[in-house]
Protein backbone atom coordinates (compact mmCIF):
# COMPACT_ATOMS: atom_id res chain seq x y z
CA UNK A 1 0.00 0.00 0.00
CA UNK A 2 3.28 2.41 0.98
CA UNK A 3 4.43 1.68 -3.01
CA UNK A 4 1.50 2.44 -4.16
CA UNK A 5 0.73 5.59 -2.59
CA UNK A 6 3.98 6.39 -3.04
CA UNK A 7 3.50 6.23 -6.60
CA UNK A 8 -0.29 7.63 -7.09
CA UNK A 9 0.95 10.61 -4.95
CA UNK A 10 3.32 12.10 -7.36
CA UNK A 11 1.22 11.76 -10.12
CA UNK A 12 -1.98 13.25 -8.41
CA UNK A 13 0.17 15.82 -7.71
CA UNK A 14 1.24 16.66 -11.42
CA UNK A 15 -2.23 16.05 -12.72
CA UNK A 16 -3.56 19.05 -10.02
CA UNK A 17 -0.33 21.10 -11.08
CA UNK A 18 -0.85 20.90 -14.82
CA UNK A 19 -4.73 21.60 -14.27
CA UNK A 20 -3.75 24.11 -12.42
CA UNK A 21 -1.62 25.70 -15.04
CA UNK A 22 -4.05 25.01 -17.39
CA UNK A 23 -7.04 26.67 -15.86
CA UNK A 24 -4.67 29.91 -15.45
CA UNK A 25 -3.44 29.94 -18.88
CA UNK A 26 -7.33 29.77 -19.82
CA UNK A 27 -8.48 32.57 -17.51
CA UNK A 28 -5.76 35.18 -18.57
CA UNK A 29 -7.22 34.24 -22.83
CA UNK A 30 -10.46 34.66 -21.67
CA UNK A 31 -9.59 38.26 -19.96
CA UNK A 32 -7.19 39.46 -23.01
CA UNK A 33 -10.56 38.68 -25.19
CA UNK A 34 -12.84 40.68 -23.13
CA UNK A 35 -12.91 44.14 -25.39
CA UNK A 36 -11.71 47.72 -23.44
CA UNK A 37 -14.09 50.05 -22.43
CA UNK A 38 -12.93 52.22 -25.40
CA UNK A 39 -13.41 49.71 -28.23
CA UNK A 40 -16.88 49.05 -26.19
CA UNK A 41 -17.79 53.37 -26.51
CA UNK A 42 -16.33 53.11 -29.92
CA UNK A 43 -18.60 50.39 -31.58
CA UNK A 44 -21.85 52.60 -29.52
CA UNK A 45 -20.96 55.27 -31.79
CA UNK A 46 -20.93 53.50 -35.18
CA UNK A 47 -24.13 52.07 -33.95
CA UNK A 48 -25.70 55.44 -33.12
CA UNK A 49 -24.78 56.90 -36.49
CA UNK A 50 -26.88 53.67 -38.12
CA UNK A 51 -29.56 54.00 -36.21
CA UNK A 52 -30.03 57.38 -36.59
CA UNK A 53 -31.03 59.31 -39.82
CA UNK A 54 -30.89 62.77 -41.13
CA UNK A 55 -32.12 64.52 -44.08
CA UNK A 56 -29.46 65.65 -46.77
CA UNK A 57 -27.50 68.90 -45.86
CA UNK A 58 -28.05 71.60 -48.49
CA UNK A 59 -24.56 72.29 -48.28
CA UNK A 60 -23.05 69.17 -48.66
CA UNK A 61 -20.95 68.57 -51.35
CA UNK A 62 -19.94 64.82 -51.63
CA UNK A 63 -23.17 63.27 -50.69
CA UNK A 64 -20.94 59.91 -50.82
CA UNK A 65 -18.92 61.06 -47.30
CA UNK A 66 -20.98 60.71 -44.01
CA UNK A 67 -17.99 63.32 -41.94
CA UNK A 68 -17.77 62.13 -38.99
CA UNK A 69 -16.12 65.20 -36.30
CA UNK A 70 -14.02 64.03 -33.46
CA UNK A 71 -12.61 66.91 -31.44
CA UNK A 72 -9.37 65.52 -29.64
CA UNK A 73 -7.66 62.56 -30.35
CA UNK A 74 -8.20 60.13 -27.60
CA UNK A 75 -8.63 56.91 -27.04
CA UNK A 76 -12.25 56.11 -28.07
CA UNK A 77 -11.82 58.33 -30.78
CA UNK A 78 -8.88 56.12 -31.90
CA UNK A 79 -10.77 52.74 -31.86
CA UNK A 80 -13.58 54.65 -33.65
CA UNK A 81 -11.57 55.19 -36.11
CA UNK A 82 -10.54 52.06 -36.15
CA UNK A 83 -13.59 50.29 -36.36
CA UNK A 84 -15.02 52.12 -39.00
CA UNK A 85 -12.82 52.32 -41.29
CA UNK A 86 -13.70 51.64 -44.92
CA UNK A 87 -17.48 50.95 -43.26
CA UNK A 88 -20.40 52.09 -45.38
CA UNK A 89 -23.91 53.71 -43.77
CA UNK A 90 -26.37 54.71 -45.70
CA UNK A 91 -24.55 54.44 -48.41
CA UNK A 92 -21.97 56.55 -47.40
CA UNK A 93 -18.45 56.09 -46.29
CA UNK A 94 -17.83 57.39 -42.96
CA UNK A 95 -14.40 59.30 -42.74
CA UNK A 96 -12.97 60.83 -39.86
CA UNK A 97 -11.78 64.07 -38.96
CA UNK A 98 -9.22 64.77 -35.87
CA UNK A 99 -9.45 68.38 -34.90
CA UNK A 100 -8.27 70.55 -31.87
CA UNK A 101 -10.98 73.21 -32.34
CA UNK A 102 -14.70 73.11 -32.20
CA UNK A 103 -14.69 73.84 -35.70
CA UNK A 104 -18.24 71.92 -36.99
CA UNK A 105 -18.38 73.02 -40.33
CA UNK A 106 -19.07 70.12 -42.92
CA UNK A 107 -20.02 67.42 -39.96
CA UNK A 108 -22.68 65.54 -39.52
CA UNK A 109 -21.87 63.69 -36.77
CA UNK A 110 -19.67 65.39 -33.21
CA UNK A 111 -18.03 62.75 -31.13
CA UNK A 112 -16.30 64.61 -27.91
CA UNK A 113 -14.11 63.01 -25.10
CA UNK A 114 -14.96 64.17 -21.78
CA UNK A 115 -11.72 65.96 -21.55
CA UNK A 116 -12.82 68.28 -24.17
CA UNK A 117 -16.53 69.10 -23.16
CA UNK A 118 -15.52 72.59 -21.53
CA UNK A 119 -13.98 73.30 -24.79
CA UNK A 120 -17.70 72.63 -27.13
CA UNK A 121 -20.08 73.66 -24.18
CA UNK A 122 -20.94 76.98 -25.78
CA UNK A 123 -20.66 75.36 -29.59
CA UNK A 124 -23.34 72.77 -28.30
CA UNK A 125 -25.78 75.85 -27.05
CA UNK A 126 -25.28 76.97 -30.48
CA UNK A 127 -26.31 74.31 -32.47
CA UNK A 128 -29.88 73.37 -30.60
CA UNK A 129 -31.47 72.93 -34.42
CA UNK A 130 -28.42 71.63 -36.64
CA UNK A 131 -29.17 68.86 -37.67
CA UNK A 132 -25.64 67.60 -36.45
CA UNK A 133 -25.68 64.15 -34.36
CA UNK A 134 -23.44 64.86 -31.17
CA UNK A 135 -21.83 62.34 -29.04
CA UNK A 136 -20.14 62.52 -25.85
CA UNK A 137 -17.77 59.41 -24.35
CA UNK A 138 -18.48 60.13 -21.04
CA UNK A 139 -21.27 61.41 -18.75
CA UNK A 140 -22.00 64.99 -18.25
CA UNK A 141 -22.44 65.48 -22.37
CA UNK A 142 -26.36 65.66 -22.16
CA UNK A 143 -26.15 68.28 -19.41
CA UNK A 144 -24.18 70.54 -22.07
CA UNK A 145 -26.84 70.31 -25.07
CA UNK A 146 -25.40 67.02 -26.36
CA UNK A 147 -27.75 64.19 -28.04
CA UNK A 148 -25.94 61.53 -26.59
CA UNK A 149 -23.28 60.31 -23.77
CA UNK A 150 -21.77 56.72 -22.87
CA UNK A 151 -21.38 56.16 -19.27
CA UNK A 152 -19.48 53.18 -17.80
CA UNK A 153 -21.74 51.27 -15.21
CA UNK A 154 -18.96 48.36 -13.90
CA UNK A 155 -17.84 46.08 -16.87
CA UNK A 156 -20.77 48.01 -18.98
CA UNK A 157 -21.42 50.51 -20.95
CA UNK A 158 -24.50 52.13 -21.54
CA UNK A 159 -25.98 55.02 -23.39
CA UNK A 160 -28.40 58.38 -22.16
CA UNK A 161 -30.32 59.96 -24.97
CA UNK A 162 -31.85 63.27 -25.24
CA UNK A 163 -34.84 62.97 -27.07
CA UNK A 164 -35.30 66.55 -27.64
CA UNK A 165 -32.16 67.56 -28.41
CA UNK A 166 -32.33 64.91 -31.19
CA UNK A 167 -36.08 66.11 -32.12
CA UNK A 168 -35.05 69.81 -32.55
CA UNK A 169 -32.12 68.63 -34.93
CA UNK A 170 -34.87 67.25 -37.33
CA UNK A 171 -32.73 63.70 -36.95
CA UNK A 172 -34.83 60.48 -36.41
CA UNK A 173 -33.57 57.69 -34.19
CA UNK A 174 -34.90 54.47 -34.86
CA UNK A 175 -36.35 52.83 -31.97
CA UNK A 176 -34.47 49.18 -32.09
CA UNK A 177 -31.96 51.93 -30.85
CA UNK A 178 -33.47 53.19 -28.04
CA UNK A 179 -34.77 49.95 -26.84
CA UNK A 180 -31.32 48.66 -26.11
Amino acid sequence: MEILSALILPCIRVTLRTVLLLSVAVACQAREALPHEEDVKAAFVLNFIRFVEWNPAPEERDRSILPVCALADGPVIQAFTRLSAGKVVGGRTIRVHITSEPAIAGCRVLVVEPDHYAKIESTLKNLLSAPLLTIGCGPGFTRLGGMFQLLPDGSRVQFEARLDAISAAGLQVSPSLLRL
